[in-house]
């Protein structure tokens, strides 16, 4: 299947209360009836449908209660007007339906849909006797799930699941968003559906991008349902997802009388014996996206392997004297790539907390921090740390568990523990600054990425944006959601050339390179 199309996707992404709201306003004063709302839903749905899978037979429709209910029973009821054959099986007696989902069911059984009330064997029957391509519409949970679900619905999860892996013709779309999906926070319940594609209306959905929430969602398509624009400006939102060609903007062009000191000064501190790769990851990709001048401290064993690999990175063996200069002359000063958490790493570490330019810290940083906690009050406004979920586990004193289960709690409890700049890595990766509310979104990034050395390449990348833009410190936060959209954009259009399995982190610089000369 295509990857999700992410740059038609929205800027601004909302919660499920907000998106709640949004819908209130288009129906009670604006005047929009639900029921066309749904309708449009429901259209939009089955073009996407047919757009991804031409030689679709067979609509099988999920459909448990309230308006995604009502949307799969309509999906259902067109599919069948097209000349699909079409089958609801319902969870929630129709007779206990309301409103406009009580109106969806009426015209899908006018139309004289096939409507069952769900029963595991003969669901299971159903599926596994599809020979042609059959659609499983998703239709049972909308955004307000906050709880695990019943046992009928997990099974019947469970079910489309595996039968979705097992035969090549099964594929599914969800309504909204997966069921068993949290649309604040991007986990799951005790299950979830396995989207192929997910229709999402009214508004984007924090759940959908990031967390596991970008993995059961499959690709996305996005409609407003027509809404006029003044809606959404009645509803605000701090959640932000910005596309690379603006945060591109950020970046002046060259005067021509520049020289290597204007673009910055980066100093990368790191590679402590056994660990020499991530240091040379991390400066090849300064040196590559822009940096004036990039200078390296590391263990003097890998002083000549800096030197081979890119000669023009000036490295160095650390000495407390005759390094002054390298830390005195940095506009930016990134640690952690191979740093260790021996006591060299810690003086390191300590040094680098003392100088009074911009600092990126990462890795080994950040854990000689969660074990040292007096050194975080060193931390401030000039600081961008760059944790994992585990990283950021430790920081704040909890399980990789509990930050993947909320990853906006967990950047927000960051940003106001350390008060400074946060990047929380990870499938749908969060930016947040100090003195501000806002948290960015990345919308790029792909499974590739799950290979050593990523985190070592974001760091040099952000180094150098930081050095090459630190006389315009007004700017900082576009440029540190540049470094990490750049890094996962790059990563992107690897994968789209060569595959995502086998992609390395020294794959990035270069093309990295590429996208910011595209501009």
């Amino acid at each position: 299947m295509m990857k999700s199309p992410v740059e038609t996707l929205p800027k601004t992404v909302f919660s499920a209360e907000q998106t709640r709201e949004l819908d209130r306003i288009a129906i009670q004063e604006y005047g929009i009836p639900g029921f066309e709302l749904m309708r449009r839903a429901a259209n939009f749905s089955l073009e996407q449908l047919l757009a991804t899978w031409p030689n679709t037979k067979m609509v099988i429709a999920l459909c448990g209660k309230g308006n995604n209910a009502g949307d799969a029973y309509l999906v259902a009821m067109l599919a069948k007007l097209k000349g699909l054959e079409a089958q609801c099986i319902h969870f929630v007696a129709p007779n206990t339906l309301s409103g406009d989902a009580k109106s969806a069911y009426e015209q899908c059984h006018e139309t004289e849909v096939h409507i069952a009330a769900y029963n595991y064997d003969t669901f299971r029957i159903l599926l596994e006797k599809q020979t042609s391509d059959c659609i499983i519409v998703d239709g049972l949970f909308g955004t307000g799930l906050n709880r695990d679900l019943d046992a009928n619905y997990a099974d019947a999860i469970e079910l489309s699941n595996t039968v979705r892996r097992e035969k090549s013709n099964i594929h599914t779309i969800s309504l909204d968003i997966p069921s068993g999906l949290s649309a604040n926070t991007g986990r799951i319940f005790n299950a979830c559906i396995e989207a192929d594609l997910t229709t999402t209306f009214i508004a984007n959905k924090i759940g959908l991008m990031t967390g596991v929430g970008r993995h059961y969602s499959g690709q996305i398509a996005f409609h407003d349902l027509n809404l006029i624009e003044g809606i959404f400006s009645e509803v605000p939102s701090s959640l932000h997802l910005p596309k690379i060609t603006e945060l591109l903007e950020v970046l002046p062009a060259r005067e021509q009388h520049t020289h290597k000191g204007k673009q910055g000064r980066a100093l990368l501190v790191g590679g402590n014996k056994g660990f020499g790769g991530a240091i040379l990851i991390a400066s090849q990709a300064c040196a590559r996206v822009g940096a004036g001048l990039t200078s390296v401290i590391t263990h003097e064993d890998y002083l000549n392997s800096v030197i081979l690999h890119q000669p023009e990175v000036m490295a160095h063996t650390y000495n407390p004297i005759e390094s002054n200069t390298l830390f005195e002359m940095a506009d930016v000063i990134a640690i952690g790539p191979g740093l260790g958490k021996d006591e060299w790493a810690e003086r390191l570490l300590k040094r680098t907390l003392n100088e009074n330019c911009f600092k990126v810290l990462d890795a080994d940083a950040l854990n000689i921090l969660a074990e040292n906690p007096i050194l975080i009050e060193s931390l401030d406004t000039n600081t961008l740390i760059t944790p994992h979920p585990g990283e950021a586990a430790r920081l704040l004193d909890c399980s990789t568990t509990d930050i993947e289960e909320d990853r906006i709690k967990a950047i927000k409890a960051l940003r106001a523990k350390l008060n400074c700049h946060v990047t929380l890595k990870g499938s749908g990766t969060l930016i947040t600054h100090p003195n501000t509310d806002l948290i960015t979104v990345c919308r790029y990034g792909n499974p590739g990425m799950a290979a050593g050395g990523m985190g070592d390449a974001l760091t040099g990348i952000a180094a150098a944006l930081i050095a090459q833009t630190y006389q315009n410190q007004s700017s900082i936060n576009d440029v540190i959601e540049l470094a990490v959209c750049l890094h996962s954009h790059a990563a992107d259009e690897e994968a789209a050339a060569h595959g995502e399995r086998g992609l390395l982190a020294s794959d990035l610089a270069d093309r990295a390179r590429h996208i910011l000369n595209r501009k």
